[in-house]
């Protein structure tokens, strides 16, 4: 590897100081994509079936995830813990839910997230204890 830095630092195409740069450049990508990335090469065997499927758990949410519901409607849910919380959505995305288009679950950290109804039938054969509305027989009509 030495090699072929000298010999194009002696043709004249890298210079001293870019070679520097370089080289620290490159130490730095390496510092921040180790410190980003988990390893997961660390993980114990015994945890990788568990992180497996958190991280499945975990996609199906995000990719059925809905964002734009935030209204002036409350929607009661009852959480896992028994409580009854609401969400503020909007007339369009409460119709939705009504008829079993969109579904309330808890994500990882135990928040309410309203998503698809793919991702919610996804979520149902994986972890139903996350689902926590959702009208199976709905219409899956978008009138």
């Amino acid at each position: 590897m030495n090699s072929l830095k000298d010999a194009l630092q002696l043709s004249g195409l890298v210079n001293d100081k870019k070679r520097r740069k370089l080289e620290h450049e490159q130490r730095n990508k390496q510092k921040k994509q180790a410190t980003e990335a988990p390893n997961l090469g660390a993980v114990e065997p015994e945890e990788a079936p568990v992180l497996a499927y958190l991280l499945r758990v975990k996609r199906i949410i995000e990719e059925g995830r809905l964002d734009d519901a935030e209204g002036r409607k409350r929607f009661h849910f009852v959480a896992q813990d028994g409580r009854i919380p609401f969400l503020n959505v909007n007339d369009v995305v409460s119709i939705r839910l009504q008829r079993g288009m969109l579904a309330i679950v808890e994500d990882l950290e135990g928040h309410p997230v309203i998503i698809t109804r793919d991702a919610a039938i996804k979520l149902l054969a994986e972890e139903p204890e996350r689902v926590r509305f959702f009208l199976k027989g709905g219409s899956t009509r978008s009138d």
